[in-house]
């Protein structure tokens, strides 16, 4: 058979063909099915007149794209390479069958024409699809990298901001502290004499408690602030995290028992030692807890659990962690209000109810032992708050 005569004949019956290879593919080829039938018999129609003209030729028609259309499908629709080459083979069997006893030479001539013609396929779309994955890989690498860099440059950006903020927050601090921490003494001072000369059925004996109980809470949210601004260095020492959790439960058992929240604690009792500072991590444990406790004013339930865990670094690695999450049914977060949680003076509160810093004091102190908060939540559906700090200390360098 010459290759004239097969070549002409794929062409005078290129669509039947082609909806046969399309049907076949679907049948014997289970990743085929994912391409669409029309679709799969108008490629199927193209590259059997690019195959007529190789058999005929030697050679692909000028602009022929039928290996580069192989290797596109193969990425799109995610085909093992395994499943490609069948398909030529396929290919291959159904033009053999086409032509059993077409011409003077039969079914072996036409097996060896069609088999040479497959063999240049074969070894083509070997090269080029290697080449194709080559320029992906490559590409793929690229934009990974812009990536990371993309990530450094914000978290560098973020670090930047963080630190201009809290050089504005401690000159804040220093200037409040300064300017009404002597004056509010004065009066918290003057108000408790006042008290203490009164007479026990006096009215103003009510007037003068809320007097001292608001300089008090002045005091207090100046010394927040400026625990904010001027972070203490930490005192680090092997800490069981179960105990400080159930030491902090018996701080929260009053309010909880007074806003009807039900306090419950699921404690992985194989947890190791922690390097970390037990009163600055006492304080988060707290904030994290009354938050929750506020966030259900009608009643609920705040789980606390522990656990190991592991967590991805910056390098690309996973390192040990221990994992501490207060579980509320509260009203949630707001989506609107997510990004903000963690901003100093940022809260949902009330006004006198809150200073917006036991959130952003948390972040900080954690942060500074090496660890992270992660949040997740849902409006109506109460919040998670995951404080997850590693085994191991690294240094300040690293």
């Amino acid at each position: 058979m010459q290759r004239s005569e097969v070549a002409a004949y794929i062409r005078r019956h290129v669509g039947k063909i082609a909806r046969e290879w399309a049907g076949v593919l679907r049948a014997r080829l289970a990743a085929y099915r994912r391409m669409a039938e029309p679709a799969l018999v108008r490629a199927m129609e193209t590259n059997l007149d690019v195959i007529a003209h190789l058999i005929e030729t030697g050679r692909y028609p000028r602009g022929a794209r039928y290996v580069a259309r192989l290797a596109e499908m193969r990425l799109r629709y995610e085909f093992g390479i395994g499943d490609v080459i069948r398909s030529l083979f396929l290919c291959r069997d159904l033009l053999v069958t086409r032509l059993d006893g077409i011409g003077s030479v039969g079914t072996s001539g036409a097996c060896r024409v069609v088999g040479r013609a497959m063999e240049r396929l074969l070894t083509d779309f070997a090269e080029r699809f290697q080449a194709l994955q080559l320029r992906e890989q490559r590409r793929r690498s690229e934009q990974l990298v812009r990536m990371q860099e993309q990530i450094k440059r914000h978290e560098l950006e973020r670090q930047v901001q963080q630190a201009e903020k809290l050089a504005s927050l401690g000159q804040l601090a220093a200037g409040i502290a300064h300017e009404i921490g002597t004056p509010l003494n004065i009066i918290s001072g003057n108000a408790e004499y006042v008290l203490m000369h009164l007479d026990k059925t006096s009215a103003r004996r009510t007037e003068l408690r809320g007097i001292i109980g608001e300089t008090e809470r002045i005091a207090a949210m100046i010394r927040r602030l400026l625990d904010f601004a001027r972070p203490k260095p930490l005192r680090v020492e092997p800490l069981d995290v179960n105990q400080l959790v159930t030491d902090t439960a018996a701080v929260l058992a009053r309010p909880a028992e007074k806003a009807g929240v039900e306090l419950r604690l699921e404690l992985d009792e194989r947890l190791p030692l922690l390097p970390a500072d037990r009163g600055q991590l006492e304080q988060v444990f707290v904030n994290l807890g009354l938050n929750a406790t506020h966030a259900m004013p009608t009643g609920g339930t705040l789980t606390v659990t522990t656990r190991r865990a592991r967590r991805r670094t910056s390098s690309g690695g996973r390192e040990p962690v221990l994992a501490i999450a207060f579980k509320d049914t509260g009203v949630g977060i707001a989506p609107k209000h997510r990004p903000l949680i963690f901003e100093p003076f940022f809260s949902t509160k009330g006004a006198g109810e809150g200073t917006g810093l036991g959130l952003a004091v948390s972040e900080r102190i954690v942060e500074d032992h090496g660890g992270d908060i992660r949040v997740s939540s849902r409006a109506g559906y109460g919040a998670t708050f995951t404080v997850r700090l590693p085994l191991e200390r690294r240094r300040a360098d690293e």
